[in-house]
């Protein structure tokens, strides 16, 4: 156990920094999946508000997953085949 009074080390808290480093890669800006899409940042907060888009939000901000993502685009890929 680590004292009071003692600070961790590197050593310490450097194990868990590769484990999350690849997860955190996997996440998108709503600005960043606007540019995706190429949508406005403002179409893309209504899809997430309509549910058509699944994101969570960190603070005051959305965040969406790659896997979203492909799952949004081939979604839309579908549908517009449908409509031709």
């Amino acid at each position: 156990m680590i004292a009071p009074t003692q600070a961790p080390t590197a050593a310490i808290t450097s194990p868990v920094a590769p484990r999350y480093a690849p997860r955190l890669a996997e996440l998108l800006t709503l600005d960043q999946a606007a540019a995706y899409l190429g949508l406005h940042a403002n179409t893309v907060r209504r899809y997430i508000r309509e549910g058509k888009l699944a994101a969570f939000a960190v603070g005051n901000k959305y965040v969406i997953s790659t896997d979203e993502m492909v799952r949004f685009v081939q979604k839309r890929t579908d549908e517009e085949s449908v409509k031709v």
